[in-house]
Order: C-alpha cells, then structure tokens, then sequence
C-alpha cells in the first residue's frame, strides 16, 4: 500500500521525474503480471 502513495507525493514533488515514474510503475506492474500467472500455472500443476 505504500507504493502508490510514495508515488503521488514523487509526482508532487518533481514533474521532472515523471519519465522515471512511469518506467518503474511500468516495471513493477510486469513483475507483478509474471507473478500472478506463475501462481495461476503452480495451481494448475497441482
């Protein structure tokens, strides 16, 4: 829960580092996509 609002106040903070932002949100939003279909698959094997 914390991510999203470590965000927000970066947002606030420096527009500047909206590129970076973004690249990371993009980041974490992949690893987290490839988590959840590796828990679909562990499932699915069992």
């Amino acid at each position: 829960m914390a991510s999203p609002g470590t965000t927000t106040v970066a947002f606030c903070g420096s527009p500047r580092l909206l590129p970076l932002l973004v690249m990371i949100a993009i980041a974490a939003g992949m690893v987290r996509g490839n988590l959840t279909l590796l828990q679909a698959t562990a499932v699915i094997d069992r």
